[in-house]
């Protein structure tokens, strides 16, 4: 790293992580998504809350299903979907076991791997992505949720908070802190309004950071510099 004259980071995050160490310049260029999530048709099932990562430790799935299990307790009529394989058995136990012991079988669906074309169906139907694990760079999935016009409930450290605008496109959330992040899944599913603003802003953001085009621009602009 020490060695190049110029580096493309994907987030602000690698630079931070670079700092002291990259001696050259650093050029922020998000990565790039599939056009097609630009274009997912919206079929909003109310209440439908989608999530897709492995279930790990990192990614803190448990904690994400604490925080819909309040929401439950207090009345929302809400589904947690996730898609993710279990990369780490006795975490995976440990979120299969709570489902069971809460009653939660109904209402969390542990949907596994799916392709691409799932996604953008999940998306279509989602009222919100959810993404609390506690360390990511710049994650695919909230990228690709924020195109689809789908407010973003995510982690408030490390990557994440350079992708989502706080009130704005989505909420930052204390990955640990498990009644905060069941606060805000709920104030976006209270309020229609914000649910569709946040939609639509997140949409903005996505067209000027993550499509194809302005990627590809950005990144023959630098190549040219070079």
């Amino acid at each position: 790293w020490a060695d190049q004259p110029h580096i493309i980071s994907i987030s602000p995050y690698v630079r931070e992580r670079l700092s002291g160490i990259a001696t050259g310049v650093i050029h922020d260029i998000d990565n790039p998504i599939s056009e097609s999530f630009f274009h997912i048709e919206r079929k909003e099932r109310k209440g439908v809350i989608f999530s897709a990562a492995v279930i790990s430790q990192r990614k803190n799935t448990l904690n994400l299903i604490k925080a819909f299990k309040i929401l439950l307790d207090e009345g929302h009529d809400a589904e947690l979907r996730l898609a993710g394989t279990v990369v780490e058995q006795p975490y995976g136990e440990l979120v299969k076991d709570y489902i069971s012991q809460m009653g939660l079988g109904k209402k969390v669906a542990m949907l596994g791997q799916i392709n691409a074309g799932q996604i953008h169906e999940e998306l279509s139907i989602a009222s919100i992505f959810a993404l609390v694990s506690l360390e990511e760079g710049s994650p695919m999935g909230i990228e690709e949720a924020m195109a689809a016009r789908v407010p973003v409930v995510t982690s408030n450290r490390c990557g994440m908070p350079y992708m989502v605008r706080h009130g704005e496109s989505g909420y930052l959330v204390n990955p640990l802190d498990v009644p905060d992040i069941a606060r805000r899944l709920k104030n976006i599913l209270e309020d229609n309004e914000m649910l569709d603003s946040m939609g639509r802003r997140a949409h903005a953001i996505a067209l000027d950071r993550f499509h194809p085009s302005v990627v590809a621009k950005r990144t023959k602009e630098v190549y040219y510099k070079v």
